[in-house]
């Protein structure tokens, strides 16, 4: 069964509905996830008045240079649950990203259990926050078409060397 959670007035979403098609989104180096929080049990006050006085760019820098971004912040009219879309610079699985939201170095340890979800490729995403660079695209599609990987021609370019 689906349950709504209409989005409150706290949410941080993009400023329409599309006056124009938006253009496609840039592919990540990383990975998307979609989180739904909820509050521990008395925690909820003590983070709103938080959100009061927090600088919004020192928050986003300091998880930037973690490798993460937090794409979009969705408080509901459900004051337990707020729902968030977040992307890592690097691939990573749902429980590498879990230790990281739930971990010390998380947006706001304590506050939350979070129930974090993988976006599966094709989801429908913002553009990446780290994109994935021309040079990736191409060793990726000469990988595609050699028998090794170019780390492993590399690894075998060294031996040899080593063995003169």
């Amino acid at each position: 069964m689906n349950k709504v959670y209409p989005i409150n007035g706290m949410g941080v979403t993009p400023s329409s509905a599309w006056p124009t098609m938006p253009a496609a989104p840039t592919k990540s180096s990383g990975s998307f996830f979609w989180v739904k929080h909820t509050f521990n049990q008395g925690e909820a006050p003590a983070f709103w008045e938080s959100m009061a006085t927090i600088d919004m760019e020192a928050f986003a820098a300091a998880n930037k240079e973690k490798g993460f971004v937090n794409h979009l912040f969705l408080p509901t009219t459900d004051p337990s649950t707020v729902f968030c879309v977040w992307e890592s610079k690097a691939p990573m699985t749902v429980p590498e990203f879990t230790a990281f939201i739930d971990g010390p170095e998380g947006p706001s340890p304590g506050t939350f259990a979070n129930a974090a979800y993988a976006v599966m490729e094709g989801g429908t995403v913002p553009s990446a926050a780290f994109p994935v660079s021309w040079l990736d695209e191409t060793v990726a599609k000469i990988e595609e078409l050699l028998p090794l990987k170019l780390d492993d021609i590399v690894a075998k370019l060294k031996e040899f060397q080593a063995a003169k």
